[in-house]
């Protein structure tokens, strides 16, 4: 953790967020007001506890992490998982740029569409194990695997996650709004992010794997004579059930098949007994699943490719706990970063530094907005706190339709920047953890694409308000 170094910086800012809390009265926004709380200190005590709190309010994120990592354990352990991957980079060759593009290009789209992001880490282990068997570094790795979710955030469309939080908050109906602005940044934000990383990967290109240590849950070289069709369908059907089952198809896109099919099927009976309701237990239906429905899955595949590999119960269950312990660091790590959401929430200062800022103008000011989000995206890394903290503020000062448009596109855009550079992001911190990158050093590589990409969205959206 010493050479990542991201567990000093949140320790930081925490004590940081402490001093503040002692500085700044807190308050909070009611109707049209904001109500002064005077200060609401941060105790010591209090400082001990938020990282359990943040381990029992965000233990869904945490277990789904770990799930995955119960997954590959016993994948490297198969012999054919490892037999699969350089058999498809061997297929690659000659074909890694167009590779490249394809995979990045279904990232960032099924992160704008449907939002999934951390979802999708389920895959990453994989995609980043062919990414370095390709001859790559972790930082084209990293490049690949994560970032494109960032870009789908912001040029964000679709995504309950990200668009269905501000539109509620603000009090947009529907998912049309400035959608032309939103794809623009969704498409000129790709270009520049997909030409950098091709220009970097190609820098970065290898002749050969240093150390094959590099690469997580890559396992020894076996000969397997089990086929590979067992591995491919267990992701094929994970992949179809990321796609289907957390999508709120009814509240996004109108589609009310998959709930009508829930209630056929849970509702019916034989006589009037509800046998398949009570065979399945509780389960959500699809359009409301979580990461816990999402890890039971996730668990399940793992113990069925540890049997179809002819793995005893007892190897299965040493393969899971190893593959958990990999992803142990990552995992605490993300839930410690959590505390920041907590501290904020607990003692929000931040809507006093809002009010502030906000009212600095007379108008509504995008510059001024968008440092707020900034500052508000590195306190509150999920969206749907960012949103239910300044939006209300922001918005009841400046109600105008305008204003609120421009707000929506200024919250999701900046929100997505910043989270590939906040030391609390959470895929941030997954990455760069998973693949043992100091957090510096990605400062130091990205630079170039953050300036670009904020520059290309102070552009657009300076655009978007003059038409």
């Amino acid at each position: 953790m010493k050479k990542n170094g991201l567990l000093k910086i949140i320790g930081v800012l925490a004590l940081l967020i402490m001093v503040l809390s002692w500085i700044i009265p807190s308050s909070y926004y009611s109707g049209s007001t904001v109500i002064d709380l005077g200060t609401m200190p941060v105790g010591i005590f209090d400082l001990l506890s938020y990282p359990f709190l943040s381990f029992q309010y965000f233990i869904q994120t945490v277990v789904f992490i770990l799930t995955v990592g119960t997954l590959y354990g016993v994948l490297e352990n198969t012999g054919k998982y490892r037999n699969i991957l350089e058999k498809l980079v061997k297929r690659l060759k000659g074909k890694e740029q167009l590779f490249i593009v394809i995979i990045t290009l279904i990232l960032t789209a099924l992160s704008s569409i449907l939002g999934l992001n951390l979802m999708m880490f389920v895959f990453i282990p994989a995609l980043v194990a062919i990414i370095l068997l390709m001859g790559y570094d972790k930082i084209t790795a990293f490049l690949i695997a994560i970032i494109p979710m960032f870009i789908g955030i912001i040029g964000s469309t679709y995504s309950i996650y990200i668009n269905g939080y501000i539109n509620q908050v603000i009090g947009i109906t529907g998912f049309d709004n400035d959608l032309l602005t939103k794809v623009a940044l969704l498409v000129i934000g790709y270009v520049i992010y997909i030409m950098f990383t091709l220009n970097y990967a190609k820098k970065a290109k290898k002749s050969k794997l240093d150390s094959e240590k590099e690469i997580p849950f890559i396992g020894e070289k076996k000969q397997v004579k089990k086929a590979s069709w067992p591995i491919y369908i267990i992701f094929a059907i994970i992949f179809i059930l990321l796609i289907l089952a957390p999508t709120p198809w009814t509240d996004v896109f109108g589609i009310e098949f998959f709930t009508k099919l829930h209630e056929t099927i849970t509702d019916w009976t034989i006589g009037e007994y509800p046998l398949v309701a009570n065979l399945l237990g509780y389960l959500e239906g699809f359009g409301s699943w979580t990461y816990l429905e999402i890890s039971m899955i996730i668990f399940a595949a793992a113990i069925i490719i540890g049997f179809t590999y002819k793995q005893k119960l007892s190897e299965i269950i040493d393969n899971m706990l190893n593959g958990l312990k990999k992803m142990l660091k990552p995992a605490l790590l993300v839930s410690f970063s959590m505390m920041i959401i907590i501290m904020t929430a607990y003692h929000p200062f931040y809507i006093t530094i809002t009010d502030y800022i906000i009212n600095l103008s007379e108008n509504f000011n995008i510059f001024l907005t968008s440092f707020i989000t900034i500052i508000g995206s590195v306190l509150n890394v999920d969206m749907i706190y960012l949103a239910q903290s300044s939006i209300p503020l922001i918005a009841g000062t400046f109600p105008a339709t305008e204003a609120i448009n421009s707000l929506a596109i200024i919250t999701q855009s900046f929100y997505g920047l910043t989270m590939l550079i906040a030391p609390t992001s959470t895929l941030l911190i997954l990455g760069l953890t998973y693949l043992d990158i100091p957090y510096v050093e990605w400062l130091k590589k990205s630079w170039k694409l953050l300036l670009e990409l904020f520059v290309v969205i102070v552009i657009i959206i300076f655009i978007s308000v003059l038409i």
